[in-house]
């Protein structure tokens, strides 16, 4: 097993609310109050961290969808889950997927946009301004 796969990702899951739509995964964060959108690459990286699947299995699982994808793209999208808080702990990505940006992913691949992994951050309002009742008297 090489150093990269002897720490098996783990996807967090305490305080997460998640809702698995066709596409895409979204997950809140109800500690940090902050919500996700990971799409089709990132939501499946993300279910598979499982803290027994290997980079290798995840990478096999996306060339069903894919065949041009590489273990740089799943490491890729581990990165952007690490940031997020999203894994368990931190993972520890080859140094050559260090400071990949999408664009260099996707030129130096030859990825459809489609594939190349994103976790979008999206705004989550504060829970006394989602209340739906009548307006205050």
């Amino acid at each position: 097993m090489s150093t990269q796969e002897s720490r098996l990702p783990l996807a967090r899951k305490q305080n997460l609310i998640v809702k698995e739509l066709e596409n895409e995964v979204m997950v809140y964060d109800s500690k940090r109050n902050k919500a996700f959108c990971l799409n089709q690459t990132s939501g499946i990286v993300w279910k598979s961290c499982d803290g027994k699947t290997t980079v290798s299995d995840m990478t096999r699982a996306l060339r069903s969808i894919d065949s041009s994808v590489s273990d740089t793209v799943v490491w890729f999208a581990l990165r952007q889950l690490e940031t997020d808080g999203l894994l368990e702990q931190n993972v520890s990505a080859p140094a050559e997927t260090v400071g990949l940006t999408r664009k260099e992913l996707v030129m130096k691949f030859g990825l459809a946009a489609a594939m190349v992994p994103l976790v979008a951050v999206l705004a989550a309002p504060a829970a006394a301004k989602v209340w739906s009742g009548p307006p205050p008297a």
